[in-house]
């Protein structure tokens, strides 16, 4: 009985990790699935650039389907700080970023995660917890908060339009490990 009592607490710790505001549920678990489609899709074509700029080094990663962004990844690496950038595209509109930050001299990390509905955030999610290195990050428990829009709108675009003008003037393709077609049938 101990044991039920526990996984019971377990599961609603695990249920309520994340505060969505009740109207945008639907929302998140449609851009929620929508995402892990677009990461399990095989049938892409990947143009990438890695650069360094002062003591920076970037990787730009762009995912195209028939021609169509898909996914967007930029990874900056100081020696004090590294930041991962991740844009889900649906019609060349953004659906979906994640921000990853780990600012490794205060062992501080912290994600954000913004909902895009037609253009514009609508959920805004984050949290941010120390941690020891070269243990895992601790449990991640997202709570929702209202970031200032104009500004978070401008930066989102400024961080779009650096990564995509990098890919543009000296990104190269790559081949993806899964591009044989015949590999993704279901034969």
């Amino acid at each position: 009985m101990k044991n039920l009592s526990l996984i019971v607490v377990i599961g609603l710790l695990w249920a309520c990790g994340s505060e969505v505001k009740k109207e945008n549920r639907p929302l998140v678990k449609a851009v929620d699935y929508k995402v892990k489609h677009i990461d399990q899709n095989h049938r892409v074509s990947i143009v990438e650039d890695d650069f360094v700029q002062a003591d920076s080094t970037y990787k730009v990663r762009g995912y195209f389907n028939e021609g169509r962004l898909m996914k967007l990844v930029g990874i900056i690496k100081t020696p004090h700080f590294e930041r991962d950038d991740y844009f889900y595209f649906e019609g060349g509109k953004p659906i979906f970023s994640g921000h990853m930050m780990n600012f490794m001299d205060d062992r501080l990390a912290e994600e954000f995660k913004y909902y895009y509905q037609d253009g514009t955030v609508v959920e805004s999610l984050f949290w941010k917890d120390n941690y020891e290195p070269g243990k895992r990050f601790p449990h991640e428990t997202f709570k929702e908060f209202d970031p200032n829009m104009d500004s978070l709108m401008k930066e989102e675009r400024d961080r779009m339009a650096f990564y995509l003008s990098k890919l543009e003037e000296e990104g190269f393709e790559l081949k993806h490990l899964n591009e044989h077609l015949e590999a993704n049938s279901n034969n």
